[in-house]
């Protein structure tokens, strides 16, 4: 019976592999958008003082992923949103001055997100050795040969 609450949610059938618990976590992570595991497995029925260690290990079991994927895939197939439909709403949504600024920002740090850019990548090359005294970092030169 719980697997017609599933699949009625999504319309999804889950897969038998899986337990009803396990279903509902699926189901609750990804209303969640997929993050806050914890609050994922709490909503699915784990006991309050388990879910914040359950959900995460839960996350990185294969069988769940795959079910993520699998899920998120057919509601993406289903209403016909890809990813690229995404980024063009949120582009829009960013560049439309008429739009709220808070919505704006919002759109732009989605983007951000999405893109990578807001990964800040350094690169340095040093011949030396590096010392740390209270956080500070100091250069030494390389010894002459």
């Amino acid at each position: 019976m719980q697997g017609m609450a599933i699949q009625g949610a999504t319309g999804i059938e889950p897969p038998a592999k899986l337990t009803d618990l396990q279903n509902r976590f699926i189901e609750e992570f990804i209303k969640l958008g997929m993050k806050r595991p914890g609050e994922a497995a709490k909503r699915a029925g784990y006991s309050e003082k388990s879910a914040k260690n359950i959900g995460p290990r839960l996350v990185r079991r294969k069988i769940i992923a795959e079910e993520v994927r699998r899920r998120t895939y057919a509601i993406s197939s289903a209403t016909e949103v890809t990813p690229e439909l995404l980024v063009v709403g949120l582009l829009e949504i960013a560049q439309d001055t008429a739009s709220n600024e808070r919505a704006r920002v919002a759109a732009y740090t989605q983007l951000g997100r999405y893109t990578g850019g807001f990964e800040v990548k350094r690169e340095t090359t040093h011949k030396g050795a590096l010392t740390i005294t209270r956080g500070t970092p100091k250069l030494s030169s390389p010894a002459k040969e």
